[in-house]
């Protein structure tokens, strides 16, 4: 129904940011994902990335599956720029799903990120992942 409201509102008003991020929303919780894709691009172009990766990553809090939150926060990452990406949610949703070598990238940029350094979950996650894929030295290196 929600979905229904979004599409009315741009039918009388194409390339409305709040009506496009509702529809997007809706899309996304009733599981019509190449719909809410589709819109997501949509959004992007009329609106900036900037706008879109802000969404993806709220549906990400939203969403209670992994794999879900996994998608939205990789969405989040590729559209987002600068400190705003969440590189340290993907890592920990990739820790939850078992993808180590894919947290360990994530961790790895979010240690680089402004401030990172001085996160020290983000250090100690970094490192014990470094241990575990059977790389100590540079687990010692963070």
């Amino acid at each position: 129904r929600t979905a229904q409201h979004a599409e009315a509102a741009l039918a009388s008003q194409p390339g409305d940011a709040e009506a496009l991020e509702l529809l997007v929303r809706a899309l996304a919780a009733q599981g019509r994902l190449d719909r809410a894709d589709g819109t997501l691009a949509i959004l992007t172009q009329s609106q900036g990335e900037d706008r879109a990766a802000a969404l993806a990553r709220r549906i990400a809090s939203e969403r209670s599956l992994p794999v879900d939150r996994h998608r939205w926060l990789s969405k989040a990452v590729s559209l987002g720029r600068g400190a705003d990406r969440p590189f340290r949610e993907l890592g920990e949703v990739c820790l939850v799903l078992q993808r180590d070598q894919e947290a360990l990238q994530w961790f790895r940029r979010a240690f680089q990120q402004p401030g990172g350094e001085a996160d020290a979950d983000v250090s100690q996650t970094l490192a014990r992942l470094h241990v575990r894929a059977g790389s100590p030295d540079d687990a010692l290196d963070v």
